[in-house]
């Protein structure tokens, strides 16, 4: 499962479900955050280093910062 978590509302606001943790199942959760919540341009998407979450950084409007997990 790949989540997406609006930090300020502790809401979850878009996840995908798969087998494996891919690129496309990350991309997927955000592209159904993107599409429910139409967030303003400038959104800052925090990641861990992971390489599926390489890929998210070309979607319009989302500045990807990466954080390592503690």
């Amino acid at each position: 499962m790949a989540g997406i978590k609006d930090v300020f509302t502790c809401e979850i606001v878009g996840y995908a479900m798969g087998s494996r943790m891919t690129k496309e199942l990350v991309s997927a959760s955000l592209k159904l955050a993107l599409a429910q919540k139409r967030p303003k341009e400038g959104l800052i998407l925090h990641s861990d280093r992971g390489s599926q979450a390489s890929g998210i950084g070309g979607l319009a409007g989302v500045y990807v910062t990466q954080r390592e997990l503690l």
